[in-house]
């Protein structure tokens, strides 16, 4: 039996882990936003000279809205560890050749798709409820869950390709 991973679903799995590992340090960082006194992140607060802070009251009109974008967050980063395992389940499905090796290919393009849609609902929570309410610039941590959320996107684009392909019976498995 020889296992044959073609080019394109290693191209969507690397773009996947890239876009998880670019959404991990954009959920765990703090600089998503700053204005004048404070940068704020989706956990905690810092004051420029960083002395951070838990959200409390003093963020009570916009609080719900930080919790859902921690909410989003955190769903993107495990749909995305959801789509690695289904890849890695996929190779050895295909290398079986199972019956079901399309199946896991396929959850895992709706399941990185998944992620993509939660990164794009915490970039506009964030941008235009809590940036509109609290003021001030974006900064990178912000910037790096967009750039997570073009990662998630181009894998879902590439997995589409790669399960037509295999749909249509491009990709087979050596004997």
């Amino acid at each position: 039996m020889t296992l044959i991973v073609h080019p394109l679903l290693i191209a969507a799995v690397v773009v996947v882990f890239v876009g998880l590992v670019l959404q991990i340090v954009a959920t765990a960082t703090v600089e998503w936003l700053e204005n004048t006194t404070f940068m704020y992140g989706l956990w905690s607060y810092c004051l420029q000279i960083s002395v951070c802070n838990s959200y409390g009251t003093e963020v009570n009109n916009i609080l719900p809205a930080i919790q859902a974008c921690e909410a989003f967050s955190i769903l993107s980063i495990l749909s995305a560890s959801a789509t690695i395992v289904m890849c890695i389940v996929h190779v050895v499905q295909e290398a079986t050749k199972d019956i079901t090796r399309r199946l896991f290919i396929t959850i895992a393009f709706w399941v990185n798709f998944f992620s993509a849609v939660c990164s794009l609902i915490c970039i506009f929570v964030w941008r235009f409820k809590v940036g509109e309410e609290i003021g001030g610039y974006l900064r990178y941590s912000y910037f790096m869950c967009v750039a997570g959320l073009v990662c998630f996107a181009v894998s879902s684009l590439l997995f589409r390709i790669y399960i037509r392909r295999l749909v249509r019976g491009s990709y087979q498995v050596m004997p």
